[in-house]
């Protein structure tokens, strides 16, 4: 086939991909794996090559796909075996409530339960526990929600996450190696966090926030429950396995895999929490269905991104789109599109951005001189943003746990969330992460 007409099948194949995936009719993986295969067809290619080319795409995802899923299995079975449960109660326990400690405990909290990568657990934890000690404090629910969003969109950026292995996924990455490199920008979107929470403290107060004279806070109604069971010496080896895996994942010398550091973690974990087998094969099966769901969606972005690349079509989309650009814009569309992810996704879902933006936005920047991995590292300094997409079940979790709509829920969460993803993107240019 004529490079003309690769050209027009690109814009055609992306724009599909683009719209389907914003109808939410079919689940990503149909449409990942049915238009770039269709696309290839159009193009000339057979079937014998497009097998090749989608084998080539999946084969290259082996090692996300194998650390996401232990990932989950972990530390849902840390979940299941009450490890957050403890922490959660040992700071509310020991803290002095007031509107400042409060705000301060909701900042813990949705640090510690966004561990798992999952915001859907953070949510139903969080707000199911601080809602009423923010009722009888007087501090508004909008608060709260913008607090638990931003915080949690920040934390979000772990490889075990769903933004971050889907940009290392596009660009053919080691997860945990392509989320080190923005480890430092993460910890200053957290301490932003943490200041914002302050002036939010300060603001509720300056509203009329805290206990009237002589009201008394009774700390039961406000704990979660304890799934550990009293079990603290299993408690205590559970912590110590978190901090091990965690460390060994981001210390890659001793084990130089993350899927590898999982593996082990999952045995001994399922070994101490669950000796019994029917009672192993009742976990798998009860966590089974969030691993099934990225293992499918992982599959299909493989099969998208070996076709797309090896027909070049992908490639040629991006020398048409590059040579509609001037120069100086050129070098810098990656970084607009990252600074304004935050509206990007009030219209797209987490799916749409990654795999049919970044490699679209990877080959346009190319023609510049700026690498695949520059282009995915700034899109992942603000990756936080997924946190606000309308796509994803997590934010209607939100929404039905805070009463509200989605216009409120933008109202209240875009602005916070926004501003802290841009100063990220500015500290990320400044200390010299590498989206160049």
């Amino acid at each position: 086939m004529p490079s003309w007409w690769i050209t027009v099948m690109s814009f055609v194949t992306v724009a599909a991909l683009i719209a389907l995936l914003m109808s939410r009719k079919f689940v990503p993986t149909l449409i990942l794996i049915a238009v770039p295969v269709i696309s290839g067809l159009l193009c000339g290619f057979s079937m014998a090559e497009l097998t090749d080319y989608a084998l080539s795409g999946i084969s290259s995802m082996t090692k996300t796909m194998t650390m996401i899923m232990f990932a989950i299995t972990f530390f849902s079975t840390m979940m299941d075996n009450g490890v957050f449960d403890v922490i959660v109660n040992f700071l509310l326990k020991r803290m002095k409530l007031n509107v400042f400690s409060v705000m301060i405990l909701v900042f813990l909290v949705t640090v510690v339960t966004s561990l798992d990568g999952s915001c859907v657990t953070t949510y139903i934890i969080t707000f199911s526990m601080m809602r009423p000690l923010f009722k009888q404090f007087k501090i508004r629910e909008s608060t709260l929600l913008a607090m638990v969003v931003m915080i949690s969109g920040i934390m979000n950026m772990v490889p075990w996450g769903g933004p971050t292995m889907r940009l290392a996924t596009v660009v053919g990455m080691d997860v945990v190696e392509f989320y080190m490199q923005a480890l430092p920008v993460q910890i200053f979107g957290l301490v932003v966090c943490f200041g914002v929470v302050l002036f939010m403290a300060y603001r509720e107060v300056k509203l009329g926030a805290g206990l009237s004279e002589g009201e008394v806070v009774e700390l039961g109604e406000h704990q979660v429950e304890d799934r550990s069971q009293g079990n603290k010496p299993k408690f205590i080896v559970n912590c110590i396995l978190i901090v091990a895996a965690v460390f060994f994942m981001l210390k890659s010398d001793f084990i130089p895999n993350a899927g590898m550091v999982l593996m082990l973690a999952t045995v001994i974990a399922f070994i101490i929490n669950y000796p019994k087998m029917d009672t192993q094969r009742k976990k798998l099966i009860e966590f089974s269905p969030s691993i099934l769901g990225i293992a499918f969606t992982l599959m299909g972005a493989g099969v998208m991104t070996g076709i797309l690349k090896n027909t070049n079509m992908i490639n040629q989309m991006g020398l048409t789109l590059a040579g509609l650009l001037p120069d100086m814009l050129g070098r810098y569309a990656h970084l607009i599109v990252a600074a304004l992810s935050v509206p990007f996704l009030m219209c797209l879902d987490v799916d749409t951005y990654c795999y049919g933006i970044l490699p679209v936005f990877i080959e346009v920047c190319g023609a510049f001189g700026v690498s695949a991995l520059g282009v995915a590292t700034a899109f992942l300094l603000t990756s936080g943003s997924a946190a606000i997409q309308p796509y994803t079940a997590s934010t209607w979790v939100a929404i039905d746990c805070m009463d509200t709509d989605l216009k409120n829920y933008w109202k209240h969460c875009n602005k916070f969330l926004w501003g802290v993803l841009i100063l990220m993107l500015i500290f990320g240019l400044i200390i010299g992460v590498n989206v160049w």
